[in-house]
């Protein structure tokens, strides 16, 4: 054995790094402690160097069985990704084929044949940074096997200033949404208030806005940080600007309720403290979505070929499972019914949130025009037991 104990060895080979850069540029090694720590979090605790050795050798055999790894990072450079498969040493020569679809829907299919000793490495093309689904046949005298592997080709590095700008200068103004304040809001920043911050910096010459994360949150109690979101994939509702939301031009009603004075004043009043009162602005507003949602499905069952439905139909399609999925856990977590009806309003209300950005960033590619960034949140929240021991229906925000 070389100095290298077992334990690092594990660590290594579940991914967690000897070291790391800081945000100083400063190498930082990773401590024993945190090491362990961070392997009892995988779900890898080890008492002894013995229980490590004991543990990463089962890890090498059980991936010897495996006919591809569930998931492969490859860095983008010179050198193409390769399929590696642990293909069968016995039964003679195997027909392969391999299909590789991109987040786009784009598949790229090679295939050939194998009669070796050693692994299956199978030459990728010159993939782009992103997400691909990879699909492996074996196909021999004694049937078929079949494997799937979710390949992840990343840069060498983050994108930097000068990776977009070069040597131009530039500026731009950061901002938490939630804390804009517009003369029509509902006491939270919404798309209406960035829409008019975007166009005062561009006005002045800025090239960006920064946001915090939007991404989904149950807007009540202690669910309310950005930073600590029931879903990575979805945005947060609240900041939907009901006012332009396609379905409110069609509800003169609910437009005369909101313009009457009693309304106004209760909107005044949620604008009026320092800070958001999630739960009070989410229930007047998750009101007012409510009636907008109606609209829509009458105007659905008016015409199922309008633009707006056909925007509605791909969006849920292309939301697939984890849409479906989040969409259960909302109504889960609102209502504590999974009713059809609460589902597709919970999709309805995604695509809503999802009409403002997918606008601006066709204005965003117009040369001396604005553009806008997301941070992220590095994780998702634990959800409140009541919520996961309800939730039966294998539903699970991301």
């Amino acid at each position: 054995m070389t100095d290298t104990s077992w334990t690092e060895r594990l660590a290594e080979h579940l991914g967690v790094l000897s070291s790391y850069i800081d945000q100083d540029g400063r190498v930082r090694a990773t401590s024993p402690e945190t090491r362990q720590a961070i392997l009892t979090a995988l779900g890898f605790a080890v008492s002894s160097e013995q229980a490590a050795e004991e543990r990463l050798h089962a890890l090498l055999d059980e991936g010897r069985k495996r006919l591809l790894d569930p998931v492969v990072v490859h860095e983008r450079g010179a050198v193409h990704p390769r399929i590696r498969a642990h293909a069968p040493r016995r039964g003679g020569a195997l027909r392969w084929k391999t299909e590789i679809r991109s987040e786009r829907g784009r598949v790229a299919s090679r295939d050939g044949l194998y009669d070796s000793a050693g692994p299956l490495e199978i030459q990728a093309p010159d993939l782009g940074v992103g997400y691909y689904d990879v699909r492996v046949t074996l196909t021999g005298r004694h049937g078929e096997l079949r494997a799937n592997q979710t390949l992840i080709v990343v840069p060498p590095r983050c994108i930097g200033p000068s990776d977009l700008l070069g040597d131009r200068d530039a500026f731009g103004v950061t901002a938490n949404l939630y804390t804009l304040r517009g003369r029509e809001n509902w006491g939270i920043g919404d798309t209406g208030d960035l829409s008019a911050l975007v166009d005062w910096v561009g006005g002045i010459g800025g090239s960006f806005v920064g946001l915090n994360p939007l991404h989904a949150l149950l807007n009540r109690g202690e669910d309310i940080s950005p930073y600590g979101p029931t879903s990575r994939l979805w945005r947060n509702p609240i900041y939907i600007d009901v006012a332009r939301v396609p379905e409110f031009r069609e509800s003169p009603a609910l437009a005369a309720h909101i313009n009457s004075p009693e309304i106004a004043a209760t909107l005044a009043e949620l604008r009026r403290p320092d800070r958001v009162q999630y739960e009070q602005v989410w229930a007047a507003k998750s009101l007012a979505l409510d009636t907008l949602h109606d609209e829509f499905l009458h105007r659905r069952e008016r015409d199922a070929t309008s633009p707006r439905v056909a925007a509605y139909n791909e969006f849920v399609s292309r939301g697939g499972k984890s849409l479906h999925d989040y969409a259960t856990w909302m109504a889960i977590a609102g209502s504590s019914a999974r009713s059809p009806a609460r589902l597709a309003h919970a999709a309805w209300r995604s695509v809503s949130i999802r009409t403002w950005p997918s606008a601006r960033r066709e204005r965003a590619r117009i040369p001396g025009r604005t553009g806008t960034f997301f941070s992220a949140a590095l994780r998702s929240a634990r959800p409140p037991t009541r919520i996961r021991t309800s939730a039966r229906t294998g539903a699970c925000p991301r």
